[in-house]
């Protein structure tokens, strides 16, 4: 058994990175801002895009009940797989019931297709807690970082031929209709859905266990255990920050190239493109200086580039809208910030209590993003009720998400700097 541990390590990893691959071109094609547009289509302005945005946040409190469907099931895997499978046929139906089906009506159509995306999310926000669990024993600790990086790696190259691919399916102007009553963001979202099943077939054949660590099932669920240990705590905050910082001025950042700088879909698509490649290169290498150094000076460096960006908007003007480029160039740096969290947040799950733990640390940032996107849609207010073609418009959201991204970069230290001691060895399931 022993001389099979690497084959049985590369295999697993293999197959991982497929599934990463796979279920990011499906991201790219069916994108949070594909679902913006059948929104509006539907109805949905202002502050309701926001809430459209924001229900799946709110309704991810339900991945907390991983653990329990974990043990019910008898592993990680299962629980995969099925949640991937669901949601994928969810992604469907939220692109096609309330598009064009008839028996629909047409004021209850923006209502059906909110109700879809948040079950749609909510399934995969289950699946992919379990996924870490899952990948958490399936990496050997002291090649985590690296492989996280890989993995990095793979989802942003899924994320560009997918976003490409979309941009060309919705864009697509030989007919109206693709393929009878479907529009070409229907037919997009529907190929997105596509690409996320078939991303589950790299995890049915992906080893429960690598034969390097045990792939045992989690701690009965009711058995009292700590969870929220300090180091937990620690980045449960720093991460909640993270998230707040991120949101506040994405409206102002979303609209304002549109809108102010005249900048075309093409070319910030061309921006996006880049900016993921620099990502899947810088991915790798920043997953490797994570195992030699530690995640938290990684999180902390990458941090103290992100935080730049907004400056680059603050020099955007429409007659020099290229600046925005900087901010694109700057988050090449959320590489780090990806690989250095996904690392740490493993590092710190108590051992035999990784799913509760998992579900904690998604669920407290995904209220934070609800809560986020909520406030951003109440600041946005402003600029679509008034003129949003005056780059000056934007300016104080601009630097209220430079301060607030800053405040978040001085309180790296309170990161966790180590991981937690590995299990005890177990018989494997």
């Amino acid at each position: 058994m022993p001389a099979r541990r690497p084959e049985m390590l590369r295999r697993a990893v293999m197959l991982a990175n497929a599934n990463a691959a796979l279920w990011a071109i499906g991201s790219g094609l069916a994108p949070t801002l594909l679902i913006t547009y059948l929104a509006i289509g539907h109805g949905a302005q202002g502050l309701g895009m926001s809430f459209v945005l924001a229900a799946p946040r709110f309704a991810g409190v339900l991945r907390l009940a991983t653990p329990q469907l974990m043990n019910r099931l008898g592993s990680p895997k299962r629980l995969c797989v099925l949640a991937y499978a669901a949601s994928s046929l969810l992604l469907g139906v939220a692109a096609i019931v309330p598009a064009r089906v008839s028996p629909v009506p047409a004021g209850s159509r923006l209502a059906v297709l909110v109700a879809a995306w948040a079950a749609y999310q909510v399934v995969e926000y289950i699946g992919t807690t379990s996924l870490w669990v899952w990948l958490g024993r399936i990496y050997p600790l002291p090649l985590r970082g690296r492989l996280i990086g890989v993995r990095e790696q793979w989802l942003t190259r899924g994320q560009i031929v997918g976003a490409i691919a979309g941009f060309c399916l919705a864009s697509s102007r030989t007919s109206p209709h693709l393929l009878w009553w479907l529009t070409p963001l229907d037919v997009t979202a529907l190929a997105g859905a596509a690409a996320m099943a078939t991303a589950v077939l790299p995890l049915i054949a992906m080893p429960t266990g690598s034969g390097v660590t045990p792939a045992t099932v989690e701690d009965a669920p009711h058995r009292k255990a700590r969870v929220l240990t300090p180091e937990m705590r620690n980045l449960l905050v720093w991460s909640v920050l993270l998230s707040f910082a991120n949101g506040i001025a994405a409206p102002a950042r979303g609209i304002m190239p549109y809108r102010a700088l005249g900048m075309t879909y093409p070319a910030l698509l061309a921006l996006a493109t880049v900016m993921r490649l620099g990502q899947s290169i810088c991915a790798p290498v920043l997953g490797a200086y994570a195992d030699r150094l530690g995640a938290r000076p990684v999180i902390a460096w990458s941090q103290a580039v992100v935080v730049l960006s907004p400056l680059f908007f603050l020099l955007a003007s429409p007659s020099s809208p290229w600046w925005v480029a900087g901010a694109y160039a700057c988050w090449i740096a959320y590489a780090g910030l990806n690989v250095g969290l996904d690392l740490l947040k493993l590092q710190v799950a108590p051992p035999g209590r990784e799913a509760r733990s998992l579900a904690l640390y998604y669920t407290a940032n995904d209220l934070a993003s609800g809560a986020t996107i909520i406030a951003g849609g109440l600041l946005l207010q402003p600029l679509l009720n008034g003129s949003t073609a005056d780059t000056s418009s934007y300016t104080w959201l601009l630097a209220l998400g430079f301060a607030a991204r800053l405040t978040v970069g001085l309180l790296a230290p309170i990161l966790p700097s180590g991981p937690q001691k590995p299990a005890p060895s177990v018989a494997t399931a």
